[in-house]
């Protein structure tokens, strides 16, 4: 649903983590239901019994914050606009057009959902973080860099069709 359809995205996007928001805006429903009860760890989702428990924790402590705002009589749930929860299992992770690049680089012939969006991701971080990089006055890093385009060049080795696309993007 487009109107309520998007409140309802941002709203899950404070609390899952974006892959598997992707899947449940994406995906068909029984497979949706069932990825909130298995373990998973490719490209496009990560997610576990710890995630799932320390997701369920927070809810409970938003509950009980909630509970306490209505019986002051507030009926709103106290949450800062820039509220997000955060999940220690993807604080190393680059997650860009729907894709964790690192995991990616672990199985590049995993069937993407959307290999285009990823490319278009790919190539926008590139050149929004050599940019950055290249402006430092100090050490400059190029970590981030390389991982990109590895996974880029991976990308197009695999979906050779996207090369033109890659093209008409203006970035090459």
């Amino acid at each position: 649903e487009k109107v309520n359809g998007i409140r309802l995205v941002t709203f899950l996007q404070r609390f899952l983590p974006p892959g598997l928001v992707d899947q449940l805006k994406e995906g068909p429903k029984e497979s949706t239901r069932k990825a909130f009860h298995i373990k998973s760890e490719t490209p496009e989702h990560v997610w576990n019994p710890d995630m799932a428990r320390k997701l369920s924790k927070e809810v409970n402590r938003l509950k009980l914050l909630a509970a306490n705002a209505q019986l002051k009589g507030t009926l709103n749930i106290p949450l800062k606009d820039e509220y997000k929860f955060q999940f220690q299992e993807l604080d190393n992770e680059v997650f860009v057009g729907g894709v964790y690049v690192r995991l990616f680089m672990k199985q590049p012939e995993f069937p993407l959902r959307n290999p285009k969006r990823f490319l278009e991701g790919l190539l926008k971080e590139y050149f929004k973080v050599a940019l950055r990089e290249s402006q430092k006055n100090d050490g400059v890093d190029n970590t981030m860099p390389v991982l990109l385009s590895a996974a880029t060049v991976s990308l197009l080795r695999i979906h050779k069709l996207l090369s033109e696309h890659a093209a008409s993007l203006g970035y090459i």
